[in-house]
């Protein structure tokens, strides 16, 4: 699949291809202004970001409407939180500080704030689900006209469980992956954790031989899940959560009683 999306996608520039015709700041002679041709070519493009809300997802947020004014669309895939749906959510991050240059060079939070929602489409979504949760109608809306996805979502708690980690990580890539196909060969920018690149700079390419069966682990994990979802809902264990569940509630009453003998 990748290599069908590879030989589709000369539409739009690599990152590597505007590199090149980039004049880089250290090697610029004081004074001069190095040149990048970077807004043109990326002018009357439609870019789909994924992680918006996320730590580095809303820097590079940021940078697309300070850097690429003439981009045609901005596309945004939030999912919805516990209490808000995603265009409230992508209206709390629009208040985020990351965007005072963006207010200040539009005169104002209000008049950003209307530009971006001009310039910036919503689509709640899920990449932990299959096409994202989407139908089909608002699914072809998103793929149609689509130039580049930039894949900056992503569950990093060391905690997680591993079948939601599967399920949002290993397989959302993939959706993201079936998303530029159905777009016709969208250019695809996954950008991974810092553990990736570390310090070092520029281009740092690597070969990963595949050891693994990749859809082996993922359905030997996804199995794994279930027989742990099966056995935490067995009589015994049921019965070992509730009786630790009134220990735990009983701590804050035993603590506070405690408290009151030593004043």
């Amino acid at each position: 699949r990748a290599g069908r999306l590879a030989a589709g996608m000369a539409a739009v520039p690599a990152a590597e291809e505007v590199l090149e015709r980039c004049t880089s700041v250290e090697a610029a002679s004081v004074g001069q202004a190095p040149s990048c041709d970077l807004p043109d070519a990326y002018r009357g493009r439609a870019v789909l970001l994924t992680g918006a809300t996320g730590f580095l997802g809303k820097a590079v947020l940021e940078r697309l409407l300070w850097d690429l004014p003439e981009l045609r669309e901005v596309r945004v895939l939030l999912r919805p939180g516990s209490h808000a749906p995603a265009c409230a959510r992508f209206q709390e991050l629009l208040a985020s500080p990351i965007f005072a240059r963006l207010e200040s060079r539009f005169g104002g939070r209000d008049a950003f704030q209307a530009l971006a929602l001009s310039k910036v489409r919503i689509f709640e979504g899920d990449l932990a689900r299959d096409r994202f949760g989407l139908g089909d109608c608002i699914y072809r809306d998103l793929a149609h006209g689509l130039d580049l996805i930039m894949h900056s979502a992503a569950l990093v708690s060391w905690d997680e469980r591993l079948d939601r980690s599967i399920e949002s990580n290993t397989l959302g890539a993939r959706r993201v992956l079936a998303l530029a196909e159905a777009a016709g060969g969208a250019r695809v920018v996954h950008i991974s954790s810092a553990f990736v690149h570390g310090q070092r700079r520029g281009f740092c390419p690597e070969e990963i031989p595949a050891r693994l069966d990749v859809d082996a682990e993922v359905q030997a994990a996804q199995a794994y899940a279930r027989e742990a979802e099966a056995e935490s809902r067995q009589p015994e264990a049921l019965r070992d959560f509730a009786r630790e569940a009134r220990l735990r509630a009983a701590v804050p009453e035993a603590a506070r009683q405690e408290a009151e003998k030593l004043r």
